[in-house]
């Protein structure tokens, strides 16, 4: 599917694009829409000086989409808007367009600083290595300092305005679709590390509270009666739901899952192999390594040095991990 085209297909995208003009203008934020991938499908309103030279570099504009990603399915699996830190500390908001439970894509504003303390309460959703953000930071400093600073409560009620024009501009999206008697059927792809999936249902409620409750428990090996539980479900309808609404069975999943993870781990940090384990829940290093195998075909420090050696995906790790 065309993503460009079935999105202009129920959106003036140009018409769009004004509005997002004036909306930067008022704000002094940088506003972009994006697809369900993170891919923009309009232009940049007001972007900074500072962000407009990080997306002319081929690495670090491939981190700036990927952060637009992870940003934007953060707001798809809370449904609501979410503020965060990019890998350079700015911050930004991820807005989902949902209608109908199908999900869109998202605005992404901001490119804001938040005065006080409130900016380190926010979560930086992607890192790279601190010398090479603080060596890009020096070669833009005076860019850098350019980027606006609002207060927590300024930004809270900008981020409500964008919210409540996102519900209504998607209400409009319905209407249309309802008066054209369109069948709006939009594909979702999670982004999971380097894997993609496609789930067609993603917006079944149970299943979306069962993987956001895998993603703010990465420390822990859950299981499935585990899983059912949270989400106040028997084990076996879970289990049924489950391989029926994302395609395979709930352990398969989960183990992809968590070699994802581990995948940003290896890349993104010096953690050893055994650190990696722990941290993600595995009974001992033996059996993470065997399974890391299994899925990937090479060793845990075979992919690292693989990494190294090639430049593989950069130096990107998950920072929600805590």
């Amino acid at each position: 599917m065309n993503d460009v085209k079935s999105f202009s297909n129920i959106v003036d995208l140009d018409s769009w694009e004004k509005l997002q003009n004036a909306i930067s203008e008022v704000t002094g934020m940088a506003i972009h829409t994006v697809d369900y991938r993170g891919i923009p499908i309009t232009t940049h309103s007001g972007c900074s000086e500072f962000c407009s030279h990080i997306r002319s570099e081929e690495k670090l504009s491939n981190l700036c989409q990927k952060c637009d990603a992870r940003g934007s399915l953060e707001g798809v699996l809370k449904k609501r808007p979410y503020i965060y830190q990019c890998h350079f500390g700015i911050v930004d908001i991820a807005i989902p367009i949902i209608v109908e439970d199908s999900y869109l894509g998202a605005v992404m504003a901001g490119q804001v600083h938040v005065k006080g303390e409130s900016e380190e309460e926010l979560e930086q959703i992607l890192t790279i290595d601190s010398y090479e953000t603080e060596a890009i930071i020096d070669k833009y400093r005076k860019c850098y300092n350019k980027i606006p600073s609002y207060t927590k409560e300024q930004l809270d009620h900008m981020t409500k305005m964008l919210f409540h024009l996102c519900s209504f501009f998607a209400t409009e999206i319905l209407k249309k679709g309802n008066n054209d008697s369109a069948n709006i059927d939009i594909e979702k792809k999670l982004l999971i590390g380097e894997q993609s999936f496609y789930y067609p249902n993603l917006s079944n409620q149970i299943i979306m509270k069962a993987i956001n409750y895998m993603y703010s428990e990465k420390e822990k090996m859950i299981t499935l009666t585990e899983a059912a539980d949270f989400c106040h479900v028997s084990a076996p309808y879970f289990s049924k739901l489950f391989a029926k609404e994302i395609g395979e069975p709930f352990t398969t999943f989960i183990t992809k899952l968590k070699i994802s993870w581990a995948k940003d781990f290896l890349k993104g940090s010096d953690m050893t192999v055994s650190e990696v384990s722990i941290k993600l829940g595995f009974s001992e290093p033996g059996y993470f390594i065997k399974i890391f195998k299994k899925i990937t075909g090479e060793t845990p420090m075979g992919y690292r040095n693989r990494c190294k050696n090639y430049g593989v995906g950069g130096t990107i790790q998950i920072a929600r991990v805590k």
